[in-house]
């Protein structure tokens, strides 16, 4: 296993130190050069884990400067930005992913993911049904802010669809069975009030 392998390896299996550790074995390399904008994401990505979110935004930025043309960079830091109250920026950040990127699926969700977070949830739910309707979606993603983007600018129709579909899929987390059935109670009440 190469370097870049080791530093996505152990990322993925949550051994952050082992991770940062080949990150910096990568920029401190010279000869590895190529691969810096690699390691400086990645490193941004752990200090994002540890809660270092003005460092891994240093470091994303890093990235974008040895080499703009790669996907969720941008996705990262908006994330980064949001989470130190950097709102506008993480918007613009949010922006860019998907102008430089138009078909990355994860970007689109994230955007909408943060546009119902700031409470603009029509253009949110519009995002999320594109998403939807390119069968390009991860729930895993962006299922509770689809579900509050519905709620928001959507109808009861388009609200119970998206609980069945989540149910039918095996989510079973209570927050959804809990809105699941106060929908339902809600629509028997709509029914009852005719």
């Amino acid at each position: 296993m190469n370097r870049i392998e080791k530093i996505y390896y152990f990322f993925e299996i949550e051994q952050f130190e082992e991770c940062l550790d080949q990150c910096n074995l990568i920029i401190s390399n010279k000869s590895d050069s190529i691969f810096h904008y690699y390691a400086y994401f990645y490193k941004g990505k752990v200090e994002y884990e540890f809660g270092e979110f003005e460092k891994s935004i240093n470091s994303y930025e890093k990235s974008l400067t040895l080499n703009s043309n790669e996907d969720q960079i941008w996705v990262s830091m908006a994330c980064a930005l949001e989470l130190i109250g950097e709102k506008k920026l993480a918007l613009n950040s949010f922006i860019k992913e998907i102008r430089y990127f138009p078909k990355n699926a994860f970007g689109w969700q994230k955007l909408a993911g943060f546009l119902t977070r700031i409470k603009r949830f029509k253009l949110a739910k519009k995002i999320f049904d594109n998403v939807s309707a390119n069968d390009e979606i991860d729930y895993t993603v962006c299922a509770s802010e689809y579900a509050v983007a519905l709620y928001e600018a959507g109808n009861l129709k388009e609200e119970l669809q998206y609980y069945d579909k989540l149910r039918a899929m095996g989510y079973n987390e209570t927050w959804i069975e809990d809105n699941y059935n106060e929908l339902l109670s809600e629509i028997h009440r709509a029914d009852n009030s005719c």
